[in-house]
Parts: structure tokens; C-alpha cells; sequence
């Protein structure tokens, strides 16, 4: 008989599938393969159909959220770590499952278990001596703190990651708005080259593109070339060799994305409540003039806001050398939509702080009136 039974239904596959003994082995073999093929297929679909819902549902949220819109925002709350971790394995796992549940039924056939495409699964496993060690050394090189791992991968050519999250606050207070970060360190290289390349994003950031390290060196020669490490959004911390990093990749498209390397020594005075601090402050741009009789110095920060349920407060804090600063704040979700201009006049001159809206082409610019 032909081995194709894509056109013959299911109920006649069952038939000769589990029907009584001593009927046609080969086509009973024949017909458990393809009821496990149909199996697998519609597990597919279902899943796909899932991942569709889910990416929907999330897009109309974020969609909401970037409006201003607190109603339909509400409507669609985001996933928290845990949800987001348990949709993506049960997509990912699932139709596996039901593959190895079919095809047992024909002798036993090995179903490879596949990496993990969870980027926080490797949290979930107990610290090893080596992410200990990592957990006193990071704090000792300029990090506000670390309040999720590290967990250190092994990486081609012998290299490490460790992979972490950062305190979103200068001052080491955490938030839901804490870093993601990733520092690639090569362990056959002196102690005071530690580090070959390294990054930090933002939990937003990191669920939309993941985290993008470049790497200063290879380890196999020392020379400078196009690697990088990436953490997310799907699976864990890996290397890529020869692939250009584009440079909007890095910086983001947010007005978060780059506020998340906080001050080595920060300084919250200039946040008239430092206790409602979601992230930062952080030092954006820095500028004078040509006859250096004037400086400024631009920083931005985030605040919790006074209400409960309210949305978060961005705001930029611009100071000048001879004592004079200018403060301008605005919901978060109207920065995101129109960006934020602070002007400051100091030692006789005039200032613009300009904070672009979320897109591909923002920027943060510095500009000197007159």
C-alpha cells in the first residue's frame, strides 16, 4: 500500500492503528506515525495560535500605556517575569511533549530535549561557588548593587558571562524598573582587563530585543573584532561571532533605555523626594563653552507617582557650575509622545536640554543658544 495517508481519516488510521492482532504490522506502524504527525501538527497550530493571542494582547497594552490611556491600559496589565517565562515554556515545551507521547507508541522513538528559551531560567538554579565569587566582585567595580543573580554561563572560546540584574536607584534601592545586564569577562586575561565588553538595558528593552553586548577582543587572539554576546528575548546568554551590532540596538528607542547606568556616585539632592525614585538619577549630557565660563551638566530620573496607581513621573535636572538649575517633569507617557525641553541660562548664557520622544531616530541633545 502507499506509505502516504494524509488523505485517509482519522477514525480509519485508528482502525488499523490499534485494531485487533494479527492484522498488517507495517501498516499499523504506518498508521501510528501519521496520527502522531497529525498530533504534532495540531499541537503546533495551537500553540502558534497562543503565541499570535499573546503578542497581541501584549502590543495592545503597550499601545495603551504609550497613549496615556489609564482605562484600556488597565485592561491589559502586563505580564509579570513569572507569567512571561511560564507562556514562553509552555509554547516551547509543549508540542515536544505531545510528539514524545505519540511517537512512543511506535517504538520508543527520542524526542532531544531543546535549550531552554526562558532567558531567566538560569536564575532558577542554586548559585555555585562561581556566582558567588562573581557577587563580591561586581559591587567592587562601580555597581550600585546587584538584586537578581549572578549566574555565570560558559561561552565559546572559553569566555564567561554573568548574567544580572542592577539596582535601578543610584542609591542601590530596587525597583520594578532594575536593569537587566550582562559583562562578558575572559578568564585567561590578566585580573586588571576583566572584562572584554558588557551591557545594561531596561526590563522593556530586554523583553522587546534583549540584551547586546559588543566584545573589545576575541579571546582566541587578543584582536579587535565584530562579537558580541546577547541575552534575550529568547534563551540564554550566547555568543555571536561576526555580526554587526547596530548602534540603535544599543541605545534604544525609549527615553528609559539609556537612564540605566546609574551615577558611580550619585547624588539624589537634586531630587526633591529621593524615596519616590523608580530609576536614577542618571547623568545624560554634559556641556560648556568654548571659553569654559559656563557649564552644565543634564540628569534624568524617574519618580514614583503620589497616587496609587498613578503613572510614573519623568523628569531631567539641568545644574550649571555657578549654582543655577532648572527642573522640568511630565508624566512619563507624555515625555514618551513628545519628548521634554529644558531651558537654563547661566554665566551669561543660554541653554536648551532637548529629550526626544520614544522612536528609532531619538536622541538626547545638549545646545547652546547664543
Amino acid at each position: 500500500m502507499s506509505d502516504d495517508l494524509s488523505a485517509v481519516d482519522d477514525a480509519q488510521l485508528e482502525r488499523w492503528a490499534y485494531g485487533r492482532a494479527g492484522g498488517d504490522d507495517n501498516r499499523a506502524q504506518a498508521a501510528q506515525l501519521e496520527l502522531a504527525r497529525r498530533a504534532e501538527a495540531t499541537r503546533a497550530a495551537q500553540a502558534e495560535a497562543e503565541r499570535i493571542e499573546a503578542e497581541r494582547a501584549e502590543a495592545a497594552r503597550r499601545a495603551a500605556e504609550l497613549s496615556g490611556d489609564d482605562k484600556t491600559a488597565s485592561a491589559h496589565p502586563p505580564l509579570t517575569d513569572n507569567e512571561r517565562r511560564h507562556r514562553r515554556r509552555m509554547l516551547a515545551t509543549g508540542w515536544a511533549g505531545v510528539a514524545a507521547a505519540a511517537l512512543a507508541l511506535v517504538g520508543g522513538v527520542a524526542v532531544l530535549s531543546q535549550p531552554d528559551p526562558d532567558p531567566l531560567a538560569i536564575f532558577e538554579r542554586p548559585a555555585t561557588e562561581r556566582d558567588l565569587l562573581w557577587a563580591e566582585r561586581l559591587p567592587a567595580n562601580g555597581l550600585a548593587g546587584v538584586t537578581l543573580g549572578p549566574r555565570v554561563v560558559d561561552l565559546e572560546n572559553g569566555m564567561i558571562a554573568i548574567a544580572f540584574r542592577a539596582a535601578a536607584v543610584a542609591d542601590g534601592t530596587s525597583t520594578e524598573w532594575d536593569p537587566y545586564c550582562l559583562v562578558v569577562s575572559d578568564p585567561k586575561r590578566p585580573d586588571e582587563l576583566w572584562t572584554v565588553g558588557g551591557a545594561c538595558v531596561s526590563p522593556e528593552q530586554f523583553a522587546r530585543q534583549g540584551l547586546i553586548a559588543p566584545l573589545s577582543a576575541s579571546a582566541s587572539d587578543g584582536t579587535i573584532g565584530p562579537d558580541s554576546a546577547r541575552w534575550g528575548p529568547i534563551g540564554a546568554p550566547r555568543l555571536e561571532q561576526g555580526v554587526a551590532v547596530d548602534f540603535a540596538d544599543l541605545v534604544g528607542t525609549s527615553v528609559i533605555d539609556r537612564m540605566v547606568y546609574t551615577d558611580p556616585e550619585p547624588d539624589t539632592s537634586i531630587v526633591d523626594d529621593p524615596s519616590r525614585l523608580l530609576l536614577g538619577p542618571t547623568t545624560l549630557l554634559a556641556g560648556e563653552t568654548a571659553d569654559s565660563n559656563s557649564y552644565v551638566l543634564a540628569s534624568t530620573y524617574l519618580l514614583r507617582s503620589e497616587t496609587e496607581g498613578g503613572q510614573p513621573t519623568f523628569c531631567v535636572r539641568v545644574g550649571a557650575d555657578d549654582g543655577t538649575s532648572s527642573t522640568a517633569c511630565a508624566l512619563l507617557s507624555a515625555v514618551r509622545q513628545a519628548g521634554i525641553d529644558v531651558p537654563i541660562s547661566a554665566g551669561g548664557n543660554t541653554w536648551n536640554i532637548r529629550i526626544d520622544p520614544d522612536g528609532p531616530n531619538r536622541q538626547d541633545t545638549l545646545e547652546l543658544l547664543n
